[in-house]
């Protein structure tokens, strides 16, 4: 074997096991505790709705927002705006309505009956 190649492998082998080394010795992060915070507002003219999550690290998440109004004679809901942490919906009207948030895919999380068409 060359000595070339003898020098080139030995460093290899030192690079290698420090590596392992240095890797064994990094301590595992904990994870950060979080806090969702959530509102739904009305104003008599647009109805707020918004969540977000903040950790302790001082982190901020993103959570997605729908904000969806009742039809009382078939009962289903239909989604009126939506976006990251928060949206709004601007009144058409005074008729007295019932809108939820919706966090993510299905989790509810307020109610809020307005007059707001």
């Amino acid at each position: 074997m060359s000595r070339i190649l003898r020098t080139t492998l030995a460093a290899a082998f030192a690079l290698a096991t420090t590596g392992v080394s240095l890797a064994a010795s990094v301590p595992a992060q904990a994870y950060p505790t979080c806090r969702t915070k959530y509102y739904l507002t009305d104003d008599g003219t647009y109805l707020s709705a918004g969540a977000y999550m903040i950790c302790d690290s001082g982190d901020e998440r993103d959570i997605y927002v729908r904000l969806q109004r009742l039809d009382p004679a078939t009962g289903s809901w239909t989604t009126v705006s939506s976006n990251w942490n928060s949206t709004s919906y601007t009144c058409v009207g005074t008729a007295p309505n019932t809108y939820r948030r919706i966090n993510d895919t299905t989790s509810v999380v307020a109610t809020i009956t307005a007059n707001c068409g």
